[in-house]
């Protein structure tokens, strides 16, 4: 393959090829990968510049010109395959923009301490499309729905990555247990927390995060770390099943 300045698309399903799709709309030449032989065949037959094989390989990316690429992007759904993907890309061509998308955002730090320049995950980019498109019917300006959804991808979609999750199948809530979920606590009458700071709390040890403070009808987001918790303070917190548990037990016990 004697094609360059191209992007590699590993994974040649509908998300795929319609990305090739605005590629080609820009004048990107492209290199597509797929373990679908059925598909790829079609697709080859049609004209499209896909093979078949398997990107965790490096001879597999080496074969569809790594060195040579522009991008390398990877639509499969499985980011542990992803993950061993940009390891070898990585250590093929170690400047190489890497766009990786994913179902949810449960593994996102990994792909990028893997070596990923960027993470889309597809959960986190629906929920901003749907808010975009319904800001713009609500006739918020264009610029402000851009600033906000950049401002969300600037900071690594912190602000979206935990929501209260309710009563979910056993089987789902382990799959899930490591991802950033809200819960609230209330401070009760007696609690030993009763007149302490945020700050003297020191939950960012377990990574716990006070994203709200509702106190009577009033909710305030972000509270600053020297607000002093009342009685009937409810307290919404950010972070895994694990440590949020942790959090519950001192917030209510004080221990």
């Amino acid at each position: 393959m004697e094609v360059r300045d191209h992007v590699i698309v590993v994974g040649f399903g509908r998300i795929g090829q319609n990305l090739i799709k605005f590629l080609r709309q820009e004048g990107f030449d492209y290199v597509g990968l797929d373990l679908d032989p059925v598909l790829v065949r079609e697709a080859y037959e049609a004209g499209e510049r896909v093979f078949y094989g398997d990107a965790t390989h490096v001879e597999i990316l080496r074969a569809a010109g790594l060195k040579r690429a522009k991008a390398l992007v990877i639509t499969l759904p499985e980011s542990h395959t992803a993950e061993k993907i940009i390891l070898s890309a990585r250590n093929r061509n170690p400047d190489i923009p890497i766009v990786v998308r994913t179902d949810d955002d449960l593994h996102l730090e990994e792909l990028e301490n893997a070596g990923a320049t960027l993470v889309v995950p597809e959960n986190l980019e629906s929920s901003m499309m749907l808010a975009s498109h319904l800001l713009k019917h609500l006739d918020v300006p264009t610029e402000e729905v851009m600033r906000l959804v950049e401002n969300a991808r600037n900071d690594h979609y912190h602000s979206l990555r935990g929501y209260f999750h309710g009563m979910e199948p056993e089987s789902v809530e382990e799959a899930v247990s490591e991802l950033y979920r809200l819960h609230t606590v209330v401070i009760a009458q007696g609690c030993v927390n009763i007149g302490k700071r945020i700050s003297d709390l020191n939950l960012d040890a377990i990574d716990i995060r006070i994203t709200a403070i509702r106190r009577g009808n009033i909710r305030g987001e972000d509270p600053e770390p020297d607000t002093v918790l009342q009685q009937g303070d409810a307290l919404v917190l950010e972070g895994n099943l694990e440590a949020l548990e942790q959090a519950k037990n001192f917030l209510l016990s004080g221990t």
